[in-house]
C-alpha cells in the first residue's frame, strides 16, 4: 500500500512541476510580446465616416479615406 501511495504523490508533485514551468514560460512569452509591442508601436488612422481610430493593418483604404471595418 505504501508504494501506490508514494507513486501517486510522485506522479502529482511531477504534474504540478510541469504545470508550473508551462506557467512561467507562457507567462515569458507574453512578456516578450508586450515588450515587442511597446518597442514598435503601429501607426493608427481615422475612420472617415464614424470617427474611430483603428490600426492601419485593420483599416480599408478606400478612394475617400480610410474605413474601419464595420463599412
Amino acid at each position: 500500500m505504501g508504494k501506490i501511495i508514494f507513486w501517486v504523490v510522485a506522479v502529482i508533485v511531477v504534474m504540478a512541476v510541469l504545470r508550473l514551468w508551462n506557467l512561467a514560460k507562457t507567462r515569458a512569452e507574453k512578456s516578450d510580446t508586450v515588450k515587442a509591442k511597446k518597442d514598435n508601436p503601429e501607426a493608427m488612422v481615422q475612420c472617415v465616416r464614424c470617427g474611430v481610430f483603428v490600426p492601419r493593418s485593420e483599416a480599408k483604404k478606400l478612394s475617400d479615406g480610410f474605413h474601419c471595418a464595420d463599412h
